[in-house]
């Protein structure tokens, strides 16, 4: 069962902001930790396996005896222990005390016993569903708000060089040497990314608050702060082809876990339904007291199953029987097919993220260095400049999305792979 997910250590890569040093940090190894931890959704689906486990335990058991106690010949005028002599007088009193056992025939205690096996593993396979469920939800939060806080980062950068630049056109403005057109583009370029500035801090602030209520009370006491989160290291993709990766997947996921217990529970149902057919046998024993005499009373009792012989609900348990072996099957369909796209989009978005800031960063830069060197020397117009700019911004928000999408489909595909899974 999973209990915590095991990333790798987290490092900085260069160029990218660590923790603030007034607040200690808190990698997404913690984050998983804690939310496994303390998550309402996981104590819940924990509680329900439990208490599916105990009645697992309990089921079977031999059912309640039944005890039968009256007396007769209780007239308004008296009555007597033994019969009176005198035909006229109330007529001796008639006890009665006897126990009756149902005793349960056809296998029906183990059928019920199996299918509360059965409502165990399902419960537990939910509990797996949830946990995988927390850890991937933890990691989205998590790595949702480090791209808003890095974006952030370089918006503010990208904002302060173009304040200087502003300034500089302004001036030319004044001077004469530029158009006032110029100005007017630098200035919609800065409400622009005004803008987008606003929108990230929205998408950080929703980010954080929702990993804080997978928190609960377990979470830093002060908050979350952006600063505190740590970029992880890249991670490498699970070794091995995705058709093999998507087998050892089926095998493990929840979802097939949950899609088999219930084909499971299913047939113990029928197998239940069936033992119903044979009918129980109630053996009875007591005390007797009539006419002034003690005995014994001794015997059996038994339905006939003339009429009905549970063919309604046997047939309606074959039905669900059936149902849920399709059912079965369908899921480990989806899964496969889900989980060999999950494995070939790792493995291509690790490669993807070796590469990129060679081939899409580094580009971008020398072109925007080059169009501000130009513009500096008079050789370019304001236009260029603020292409130039706004296409280096672009291959910064694409590097780190990309980045954080190798990361976010390493963590699914090695949990899939249970690589990271510990007791």
């Amino acid at each position: 069962m999973l209990n915590v997910l095991f990333l790798a250590v987290c490092v900085l890569e260069p160029g990218q902001a660590g923790p603030s040093s007034t607040t200690p940090p808190f990698p997404i190894e913690q984050a998983v930790t804690t939310v496994l931890a303390s998550a309402p959704q996981r104590a819940s689906a924990s509680a329900l396996a439990e208490s599916a486990r105990v009645a697992a335990q309990q089921a079977g058991r031999l059912p309640n005896p039944a005890i039968d106690v009256h007396a007769e010949n209780i007239v308004a005028n008296g009555w007597h222990w033994r019969p009176p002599a005198d035909p006229t007088l109330a007529p001796g009193l008639d006890f009665f005390a006897v126990l009756t056992q149902p005793i349960e025939l056809g296998g029906k205690r183990g059928a019920r016993r199996a299918v509360a096996e059965g409502d165990a593993a399902a419960a537990a396979a939910l509990l797996s569903r949830v946990e995988r469920g927390l850890v991937m939800e933890t990691v989205r939060l998590y790595l949702g708000a480090l791209r808003a806080r890095e974006m952030l980062k370089a918006l503010d950068e990208n904002r302060s060089e173009m304040a200087e630049i502003q300034r500089a056109v302004a001036a030319r403005v004044r001077e004469g040497y530029a158009a006032e057109a110029d100005l007017a583009k630098y200035q919609a370029e800065s409400a622009r990314l005004d803008s987008e500035s606003v929108r990230l801090r929205i998408e950080l602030t929703r980010n954080l608050a929702q990993l804080e209520a997978l928190f609960g009370r377990a979470g830093p006491a002060s908050g979350l702060d952006p600063g505190q989160l740590v970029m992880p290291a890249p991670r490498a993709a699970p070794a091995g082809s995705a058709a093999d990766l998507a087998l050892r997947a089926v095998e493990r996921s929840p979802d097939v876990q949950a899609a088999k217990a219930r084909e499971a529970r299913a047939a113990r149902a029928l197998s239940l339904e069936q033992a119903q057919r044979v009918p129980n046998l109630d053996v009875v024993g007591g005390y007797k007291r009539t006419s002034g005499f003690d005995t014994a009373v001794l015997g059996v009792a038994m339905a006939i199953p003339l009429f009905d012989r549970n063919q309604r609900a046997i047939a309606t348990a074959g039905g669900e029987a059936k149902a849920a072996a399709s059912d079965r099957t369908a899921v480990e369909q989806r899964v496969a097919a889900e989980a060999r796209a999950i494995f070939e989009a790792s493995q291509g978005l690790a490669e993807r993220a070796r590469q990129v800031d060679a081939e899409l960063l580094a580009p971008a830069a020398l072109v925007r260095l080059a169009a501000r060197t130009s513009y500096g020397e008079g050789a370019a117009n304001i236009v260029a400049m603020v292409d130039a700019d706004r296409v280096y911004l672009d291959a910064r928000r694409e590097v780190l999305q990309v980045k954080l999408d190798a990361l976010a489909a390493a963590f699914e595909a090695r949990l899939l792979a249970g690589e990271e899974i510990v007791k």
